[in-house]
């Protein structure tokens, strides 16, 4: 005697019914098709995963990079600020002077504006990638 169910194709985008044999393995699929379509869904999902995965890798070493550097710039913004304080305080130094301290404290703040722009895009891309909201370093 030989009873036999109905399933359906593992495959989801398949709607079609196998009917199962009372007896061996419950067939998955309805055909090789069906077979070949959700085994290359597989590979693409793990393939995504693997690639969303390096870009998180990526985006939180960046971070972890960009971190120490901007906090250098913290420090030199500061130290360039204040000479360029004592040059326009000092009598003796004239204009062109100044403006090169100016120029040189420019320079330094615009290189911390860039490593901040490229930890705070790092910091939000690892966030989105990670599926929350943005942690602070640790």
């Amino acid at each position: 005697m030989t009873a036999t169910t109905a399933t359906a194709c593992e495959y989801a985008p398949c709607s079609q019914v196998i009917e199962r044999a009372a007896t061996g393995r419950p067939p998955r699929y309805c055909g090789p098709n069906c077979r070949q379509a959700a085994h290359r869904e597989r590979v693409r999902l793990a393939e995504e995963a693997a690639a969303r995965a390096a870009r998180l890798a990526s985006a939180r070493a960046t971070t972890r990079a960009a971190f120490p550097r901007a906090e250098g710039y913290v420090s030199s913004v500061g130290d360039l600020a204040a000479e360029a304080f004592r040059v326009m305080a000092d009598d003796q130094s004239g204009r062109p002077v100044m403006w090169a301290a100016f120029r040189e404290l420019h320079r330094c703040v615009d290189a911390f504006e860039r490593v901040a722009l490229e930890y705070q895009d790092a910091a939000d891309e690892a966030a989105a990638l990670a599926g929350h909201d943005r942690l602070p370093v640790t």
